[in-house]
Formats: structure tokens, sequence, C-alpha cells
């Protein structure tokens, strides 16, 4: 399932994007109302064309239990950015940006708020690996947000003639690493939930343990009986073996408003 969430959430930031680069212009109600610019409409396009393929992808990754990616290939790359041959470019494709980064940065912010909650849930001790990898995305969220604040603040400059034309990339390049950070955030986030059968721990343990350091997974488990302490008992020696895996007993819970409520803390 971490895989397929990856391609979902690339898919998701790829559709907010475009249609904030639109809006923005819409928005502008300027005398370009009617017709996009071209940098515009050749940056709107680009993520385009990786929508359908990543989809496609995350099918494949929900759908087949011995789906693996090369460890290089995460986190996807946002993008491609496309360079203007300009050195001005128009406000309102500025603005766009900045309506997209807003709207990536408060989801991404969400997700890792759920991500570090569902963490704590078992009220067990994080292993150091996973505290790191949490202050790590943290930190890229941080910058983000430090990138988004400075690019804003060149494009109100800019908005009043403050700014030299040949600012305006540099504040598009601000713009652009700030999605890219909400974007790799946004993807090293993993969960895999299980009811309970561990017929398949072997190939389980063999697929997590090609996981790169940026990928890990938080396992869930749910039930009770002798099944159930089979399959906790078998994936805790997995988490004990591999740092990627954080296992989160929920013990003999048994109020499915409680469960279902975690649960869906940690993949929303």
């Amino acid at each position: 399932m971490a895989y397929a969430l990856a391609f979902i959430r690339a898919c998701r930031m790829n559709v907010v994007f475009v249609q904030e680069l639109l809006n923005a212009e819409t928005a502008t109600g300027s005398a370009n109302a009617g017709y996009l610019p071209k940098i515009t409409y050749d940056q709107a396009l680009a993520p385009c064309e990786h929508i359908e393929p990543a989809i496609e992808e995350a099918i494949k990754a929900a759908t087949n239990p011995r789906y693996v990616l090369p460890p290089s290939a995460l986190p996807l790359a946002f993008g491609p950015h496309i360079a203007s041959i300009s050195a001005s470019l128009p406000l309102s494709h500025l603005q766009g940006f900045i309506r997209a980064g807003q709207e990536m940065k408060d989801w991404t912010a969400g997700l890792l708020a759920k991500y570090e909650l569902a963490l704590h849930v078992a009220q067990q001790p994080l292993p150091p690996d996973v505290t790191a990898h949490l202050e790590q995305m943290k930190s890229e969220l941080e910058l983000g947000d430090f990138h988004l604040r400075t690019g804003m603040d060149m494009v109100g400059q800019i908005s009043q003639g403050k700014v030299a034309e040949a600012l305006h990339q540099k504040t598009e390049g601000f713009l652009w690493e700030e999605m890219e950070s909400f974007y790799r955030v946004s993807q090293l986030l993993a969960l895999v939930i299980t009811d309970g059968e561990a017929d398949d721990t072997a190939s389980f343990r063999d697929v997590v343990n090609r996981a790169a350091g940026n990928m890990y997974v938080v396992l869930a488990i749910i039930g009770h009986g002798a099944e159930h302490d089979m399959a906790l008992r078998a994936y805790q020696q997995v988490e004990a073996q591999n740092a990627h895996v954080k296992v989160l007993p929920f013990a003999g819970e048994t109020d499915p408003s409680v469960i279902s409520n975690a649960l869906f803390r940690m993949i929303e």
C-alpha cells in the first residue's frame, strides 16, 4: 500500500498545481482573460502528462503484493519545471504558484500531523531511526514554508513594481522549491494495514528490506484470538529486524469507532 499511496499523493499534488495555475489566471480578471500565457500553458501541461501513468502505477502497486520500486525511485520527482525564455513572468503565473504552494503546505502538514499521532497511538518509545525520520520530514516542511513565504514576499514586491524583471525567475525558483519540499514530505509516509493473517510475512519482509532510508511502514494490528496473536508476533519480529517498520498493536480494543478513527487518521 505504501507505493500506491506515493503515486496517489503525487497525482493529487500534480492536480492541485495545475488547477491553481488555471484558477489564478481566471481570478486576475486581466486583459489576458480568455487565454493562457504560453509559459503558464506549458507549465500546466507538463505535469498533466504524468498523472495517468502515476495512476496506473498506483493500481499496479495496490493489486500486486510483489510490486517493488528500486530505492532510488523514491521520493518521486515533482515536475518537470518549465523554464521561461523571457526574463519576466506574468504576475498571474507566480500567483498560481503561490496558491498551489499554500494548498500543498496545508495538506502536507495535515498528513504529517496524522502520521505523528499514529506513531504515538501504541504509546511505545519510537525507534531512533523513526524519530530521526520524523524530524527530517518536519525540517523539510519548514524549509518549504520558508521558500513559500520568501516567494510570496517577492511576488508582493513584483506586483508593486519594486522588483527588477531579472528577479522574476528567482522568485519562481523559490516557489518551485517549496512545492518540491511539500511533494517529498507527502511521499515519505507509508502505511500497511493487515487483517491479522500472517501467511505473507516472509514476502512482506523481503519487500520492506529493500526500502531506502526515506521509506517507513506502519502496521496497525487489529483483532483478537490465536490468529491475531500469531500475526502480531510475526510482524513484531519483522519490526525487531528492520528499523523501517513500526507495529501498532491495538491490544484487545473492540470499540469500532476507536479503531476506525485511528485508522482514518493514519491513511488520510
